[in-house]
């Protein structure tokens, strides 16, 4: 048989498709949280987007977190943590792994009322869990520092990129805060990937 050029790009064509780069079979995510229900003071937050939420409430910017500023316009839909260490995992069994990439925060002093007050200095520790050990495999420190010390005007938040080592299958990511009774954080703009 007499090979043409024909013959040789079929070949090579079927030659690339074998061996072609592996694609990402995740689907990328950025949970804005602002088509979720308005809230009058908070509710907690369990499923959204894929993922499984622990620990985690919703609220809107005028209902908790007047010192901080969402990173979106209007209507401002938020996630707060409450409690020392907040988590997310992703849904099963649609998903068995996430990866994070990035998010925005804030924090401010918690009121007598528990909402946020004033923007205040915080260190958030960010914790990932590998899906197929178990084992925390990823780790970040992000600081919050408002413009001065003791701002009593709203600032807003700010974006938090995380490390390569937390774009690959994670079971579990924790955010875990310094001094959790007397500061409030909010969330917003979460940006993963959800593997199947």
């Amino acid at each position: 048989m007499k090979l043409n050029s024909n013959h040789i790009i079929a070949y090579l064509a079927t030659l690339s498709s074998v061996t072609g780069a592996p694609t990402d079979p995740a689907t990328a995510v950025t949970a804005k949280y602002d088509d979720l229900p308005r809230v009058l003071v908070t509710n907690p937050l369990r499923t959204y987007k894929g993922l499984d939420y622990t620990d985690w409430n919703l609220a809107t910017q005028q209902s908790l977190a007047v010192g901080v500023i969402a990173s979106q316009p209007q209507p401002n839909r938020i996630v707060t943590g409450l409690s020392p260490t907040q988590a997310f995992t992703p849904q099963s069994p649609t998903y068995s792994a996430l990866a994070l990439l990035q998010f925005y925060f804030g924090y401010g002093a918690r009121s007598a009322q528990g909402a946020v007050s004033q923007p205040t200095a915080c260190t958030v520790t960010v914790m990932g869990c590998s899906a197929s050990t178990g084992r925390q495999m990823a780790s970040a420190v992000f600081k919050f520092v408002p413009p001065e010390l003791v701002s009593v005007d709203p600032v807003p938040m700010v974006r938090a990129v995380l490390p390569t080592s937390f774009n690959q299958r994670l079971r579990k990511v924790t955010f875990e805060v310094r001094n959790p009774s007397l500061v409030v954080g909010v969330v917003d703009n979460l940006g993963y990937k959800l593997f199947p």
